[in-house]
């Protein structure tokens, strides 16, 4: 971790690079993902499309998002509504599906994804690795994911 006067930056989660190679197989030309680690999943899978849910490089949010009180901006329903992610890798555990992705979608948010713990238990729940994938391609990417030990996650209200 790297501390400035006000600002404390984390360092990215150490899955990334893993995971973007354990779903690789399986990934569609058309998926969308959406993940907080942009640069490291994106350099991982470059023949594919990452969507940046902060802003930073996405053009709608950019213009029409939220700020962020870091950096960025958001526009959550976009990204669940719009966008569509094939899927979505946290690192901060659940804290982005019950900030944003949870209030946006027009029915309950389990209701179109399944989320999954990865990899040991962090010692905080912000930095925990996970998961979002949309109920129908569960089959598709649970299987690639099994050497995380991915563990059913419900993210309460």
């Amino acid at each position: 971790m790297a501390q400035g006067p006000e600002l404390a930056l984390h360092r990215p989660g150490p899955m990334y690079t893993q995971i973007a190679d354990a779903i690789r197989p399986v990934l569609l030309p058309d998926d969308r993902l959406a993940t907080e680690g942009l640069g490291q999943f994106g350099y991982a899978l470059p023949d594919h499309y990452i969507h940046d849910f902060f802003g930073l490089t996405d053009e709608h949010i950019a213009h029409h998002g939220i700020n962020r009180d870091v950096y960025g901006r958001f526009d959550y329903g976009y990204t669940i509504n719009t966008i569509r992610p094939a899927i979505i890798v946290l690192q901060s555990g659940q804290t982005h599906i019950i900030r944003g992705f949870k209030k946006f979608t027009p029915v309950p948010f389990e209701q179109l994804y399944e989320t999954y713990r990865l990899g040991p238990t962090a010692p905080v729940y912000w930095h925990q690795m996970m998961v979002c994938i949309p109920q129908g391609r569960v089959p598709r990417f649970l299987p690639t994911l099994e050497r995380f030990n991915p563990e059913r996650f419900v993210v309460e209200p």
